[in-house]
């Protein structure tokens, strides 16, 4: 099986849902609304393209959500394109990794002009109104200050391959 193929279709299609979706809610509801949405909703639009062998992940290493935390190799693999980026170099569109039985696919999360909006630089991008809702309903929020472009974080697909250790 092509995971990596497999990995762009599934991170694809939910990213569109979350798209589509987020930018119906912030017309309606705008940002200071959006932030309910990410929330509550996102979850169970990205586990509407889970599987019984498929698990999906989104997590970062400035997180606002603490259910998003990284696990120990999710931060090998931040810190590895993150590093990449920093000595300039194009970091990989994405990486499949087979390990103990299960196929791992991460693929980086850039900074969209969209996503500055809550995630860009408070006073600036994020407006103050927003910005406050942010800090009532993440009081430990790490996940501001982005510029356009930057790595945010990454999408992490966990297949179930029942591979040979």
């Amino acid at each position: 099986m092509d995971y990596a193929q497999l990995g762009d279709v599934i991170t694809a299609k939910t990213q569109d849902t979350l798209s589509r979706i987020l930018n119906n809610t912030i017309r309606e509801k705008g940002y200071a609304g959006a932030v309910d949405f990410c929330k509550l909703i996102a979850p169970s639009i990205i586990s509407l393209y889970e599987g019984k062998d498929i698990k999906i992940k989104r997590t970062s290493l400035q997180i606002r959500n603490f259910e998003n935390q990284p696990d120990k190799n999710e931060a090998k693999q931040l810190e590895y394109f993150l590093q990449l980026a920093k000595d300039g170099t194009l970091p990989p569109s994405k990486l499949v990794v087979e390990e103990n039985g299960r196929v791992h696919y991460y693929k980086p999360i850039t900074m969209q002009t969209l996503c500055l909006n809550c995630h860009g630089k408070p006073g600036t991008e994020v407006n103050p109104e927003t910005f406050a809702i942010l800090q009532q309903k993440y009081p430990a929020d790490a996940a501001t200050g982005y510029i356009n472009g930057q790595l945010r974080g990454l999408w992490h697909l966990t297949f179930e391959t029942y591979l040979e250790n």
